[in-house]
């Protein structure tokens, strides 16, 4: 198991490059496939989560708004599977939450890097961009 697996929770979300809605299930189904195709780089699951209660429907304390961040990554690029586990569901409310709280974009800044588990093959631009990025900061370590 990954010593980063044991980084506090806002330093996994400090770490994180993509944001998946995928329940149990969905998460299941992706590392299935993944794994299929070992070309498409090494997928590490990380077995520690969290649960947050993040705000409540119409302000209204007896309905929160309760979503399971568990995270994961592929060539060393964390990403973040995101789920509400709560009776009220508010999927506006959890999308604005994650991109006010953890701002991600990728495609050079113009998408935002979120999307659903049947859009999963998403994380791989973001990947790409980032490898490149680096191998241009490593090449040319003073731009």
């Amino acid at each position: 198991m990954s010593r980063r697996n044991f980084l506090s929770t806002e330093e996994k979300f400090k770490e994180t490059i993509f944001f998946i809605e995928a329940n149990s299930y969905e998460q299941l189904a992706i590392y299935r496939e993944f794994m299929k195709d070992a070309e498409r780089g090494i997928y590490e699951q990380d077995p520690m989560g969290v649960g947050i209660t993040i705000g409540y429907i119409n302000g209204d304390a007896t309905m929160p708004v309760h979503v399971c961040f568990t995270f994961g990554y592929i060539d060393g690029f964390r990403f973040c599977y995101y789920y509400a586990t709560s009776r009220y569901v508010d999927n506006t409310l959890i999308e604005e939450y994650i991109e006010t709280t953890y701002p991600r974009k990728y495609d050079n800044g113009r998408r935002r890097a979120m999307t659903d588990a049947m859009n999963f093959h998403h994380i791989y631009s973001a990947i790409e961009e980032l490898k490149e990025k680096n191998a241009a900061t490593t090449e040319h370590p003073n731009s």
